[in-house]
């Protein structure tokens, strides 16, 4: 009876810590379902810092978790084989952000980003502590994954009012040529389409596990969840995604063939013939998909030849028809009418060029459908300046609400035109600044200026985060775009840390991969399918690292300790239960 009575004191004193444990593991539940869905608005500013919805809940809960580890004298660090190779990792890039040539502020600030995810993996780790808390973790990913799917989705078919409901999240649609490309809540179409990879593996590997326990309806719901993330992944036109998706099939299909029975053969791999499907369908009615697919050159998509007039007279103000002959010398057939309809429009110049008057000018629709190749007499409508001097006419085509076709690296036509009679208007002309042409560095051109970032600083690299900022000097480029990274997790790594941070991060990758075949070979013994959706989340990220990087994008680096903490939680629940 003492003995009894001692057991019922000891539970009953670790009562609230159970209680807390409970509501912080909400907390982590509440982190995954808005980790796709952070707010361009910041709730929270400080000098040189903001927080955003997400933000805040993973400081809720690392603030909470790290008092309840207090209380209970416990580490805040759970014991993993992936702890030490991350403890160093982190202390490199630390050091390598302290000593950066220049830009310290933004690579501290990343090493921050990279603290506070494997924080984020401590907590999720430690509190992954049952099955059934595994199970409830991956359909709040689930869940989650299926509504940024049914977004993105929806934004790729153009629905009525769907920008209004996603810009809260990102700044601007996406467009490869002129199909749109789904980038749903994240901040890009590649963005999304790693999430979407990660949560489909670990959705795909849920449906399965609650199938071989019989629970059918819940299975179905998330193998059809795993289908919308599988057909949105394609919506994305991220190649990469596509490869990482083959990828995930031939896994399901190898231990398919060792695991499930028979007859649950085809539903195992039913999310990705479901997207097998969206692949040939878009191919089959998109040439722009087929392009993008085939990986040909953007810049040759659109392009066209004018015959112009050599010189016009116009009144101010007054609208007149020009004759204008048009080529399609591109790849892509321009079509006259419907929602990525190609028409004619210009721009204003000065004389010399250096002044921009106006940019969006008149549109004029082209008579028919234009194939490569084909040619049409067109009779523009012009508007001239309300003031009278000497002007440059800059022609070139749009595909409205698209792109500019010289902003895709088309040519475009020039008319010098005097322009007279009385002012329309009073004051001089008002100069316009153009919209910023896009400089598109290629992946080999990117990986190229990794390598010389690190043969620069071949030890400790140039600091976390900084490649974007520095890229454009290597380049020799006057100006360039600051969100571009070297489009590789490996190289940019490479380049961020040197060698030290290199070889640290190689050790992570190698224990982690380790782990997960370890994991992969235990449940293949129990037939267990977790494992195998934590294996190919694993596969997932570290093959899409190869063509781009995400680390520096809160709902990303999230979503990738989110991966570590499954595998972690797996390999020890398996270890108690063998």
């Amino acid at each position: 009876m003492q003995g009894s009575g001692t057991v019922t004191e000891s539970v009953a004193g670790s009562f609230p810590f159970l209680r807390a444990e409970r509501l912080l593991f909400a907390a982590a539940l509440l982190v995954l379902a808005l980790c796709p869905f952070e707010g361009l608005e910041p709730l929270a500013s400080f000098p040189g810092q903001k927080i955003t919805n997400v933000e805040l809940a993973l400081l809720i809960l690392l603030a909470g978790f790290a008092v309840l580890r207090l209380l209970q004298r416990k580490s805040w660090i759970s014991a993993s084989g992936l702890t030490l190779p991350a403890l160093v990792l982190l202390a490199v890039l630390l050091l390598s952000a302290l000593l950066a040539p220049e830009h310290q502020a933004n690579a501290l600030k990343s090493w921050g980003r990279l603290a506070a995810g494997f924080l984020f993996f401590s907590a999720l780790a430690g509190l992954l502590s049952s099955r059934a808390r595994l199970r409830a973790a991956l359909a709040t990913v689930a869940a989650a994954a299926s509504a940024v799917s049914l977004l993105g989705i929806l934004e790729f078919l153009q629905t009525p009012g769907i920008e209004q409901v996603l810009s809260p999240f990102r700044d601007r649609a996406s467009y490869a040529g002129a199909l749109p490309r789904a980038g749903s809540s994240l901040q890009y179409p590649n963005i999304a389409a790693m999430y979407l990879e990660v949560a489909f593996a670990l959705t795909w590997g849920l449906g399965l596990e609650l199938g071989r326990k019989g629970r059918i309806w819940a299975s179905r719901a998330s193998l059809a969840s795993c289908s919308l993330m599988g057909v949105c992944i394609v919506l994305t036109l991220s190649r990469a995604g596509i490869l990482v998706l083959a990828a995930l099939a031939i896994l399901a299909a190898w231990q398919g063939l060792r695991q499930a029975p028979r007859a649950g053969r085809l539903r195992l791999l039913t999310p990705f013939l479901a997207a097998a499907a969206a692949v040939a369908l878009l191919a089959g009615v998109s040439q722009d998909y087929r392009f993008r697919l085939l990986g040909i050159d953007a810049s040759q998509w659109y392009r066209a030849a004018y015959r112009v007039p050599q010189g016009l007279q116009m009144e101010a103000g007054r609208r007149q028809a020009v004759a204008v002959s048009l080529t399609n010398e591109g790849l892509a057939l321009w079509r006259s009418q419907g929602a990525s309809a190609v028409r004619l429009s210009y721009h204003w110049f000065s004389q010399d060029g250096s002044t921009l008057h106006l940019f969006d000018g008149l549109r004029t629709e082209l008579p028919i459908d234009l194939a490569p190749g084909d040619s049409a007499a067109i009779t523009a409508q012009v508007e001239a300046p309300a003031q009278p001097g000497a002007y440059r006419l800059v022609w070139d085509l749009v595909c409205e609400d698209r792109f500019w076709f010289s902003k895709e690296g088309s040519g475009v036509a020039h008319t010098p035109v005097e322009v007279i009679g009385a002012s329309a208007e009073a004051g001089t002309p008002s100069a316009q600044t153009p919209p910023r042409s896009r400089f598109r560095p290629g992946r080999w051109e990117l990986w190229g200026i990794a390598l010389q970032m690190f043969l620069d600083r071949p030890l400790l690299g140039v600091g976390p985060d900084n490649f974007r900022l520095l890229y454009g000097r290597y380049g020799n480029l006057p100006d360039w775009d600051w969100s571009y990274h070297a489009h590789s997790m490996y190289l940019e790594t490479l380049a961020a840390g040197g060698l030290l941070g290199a070889a640290a991060f190689l050790w992570l990758l190698v224990c982690w991969i380790r782990l997960s075949a370890l994991t992969l070979s235990a449940a293949r013994r129990r037939a267990e399918w977790l494992s195998t959706g934590a294996a190919g989340a694993s596969m997932a990220i570290l093959l899409h690292g190869f063509l781009d990087h995400f680390w520096s994008f809160t709902p990303i680096y999230l979503t990738i300790w989110t991966a570590i903490a499954v595998t972690a939680s797996l390999s020890r629940l398996g270890r108690n239960e063998d």
